[in-house]
């Protein structure tokens, strides 16, 4: 099978089977539309090996400059491929099973808050500080009782 029909089959079968949203979906499409782009339309799914796929990951990074995000779902939509391929015995291998590329996202620094945000923390807060002094109310209650009933246990001795 060609990959572009693995594609438009594997499509298929996410819009039927699986519950993905419109998003999701036009997203796979995107990323297999691509990768078809690179490897070709008519390129057979069972010919594929690791080494192209570096070269693609190569072609993203270096040629195309797309950020390691945007190349790590791609590589994830077309390894989805494959592996829905697999079980549907159309390959006997899959390509990216023995493909060791790491692709390293960037550390991001946290959002900001905005004020709705901040709102909501701060009424969560509040709500956890009064249940911590009910907590600790209890507890400084309970230690007096003991406390008392210890020094009572010391006079009666």
């Amino acid at each position: 099978m060609i990959l572009k029909e693995a594609c438009r089959q594997f499509l298929k079968h996410c819009g039927s089977a699986s519950n993905l949203s419109q998003h999701t979906m036009r997203a796979y499409c995107s990323d297999l539309d691509e990768a078809q782009r690179y490897f070709g339309f008519r390129k057979p799914v069972g010919a594929m090996k690791k080494e192209p796929l570096r070269q693609y990951i190569h072609y993203m990074r270096e040629e195309r400059q797309l950020k390691e995000t945007t190349i790590k779902r791609r590589l994830a939509s077309l390894k989805l491929v494959f592996k829905w391929a697999m079980r549907e015995k159309l390959v006997v291998e899959n390509p990216f099973d023995s493909l060791n590329e790491r692709i390293r996202l960037p550390k991001r620094l946290p959002r900001a808050l905005d004020r709705a945000d901040q709102a909501a923390q701060l009424a969560q807060d509040q709500v956890m500080r009064r249940r911590v002094r009910i907590i600790d109310g209890q507890f400084l209650i309970r230690l007096c009782l003991w406390r008392k009933q210890q020094d009572k246990s010391k006079i009666g001795t």
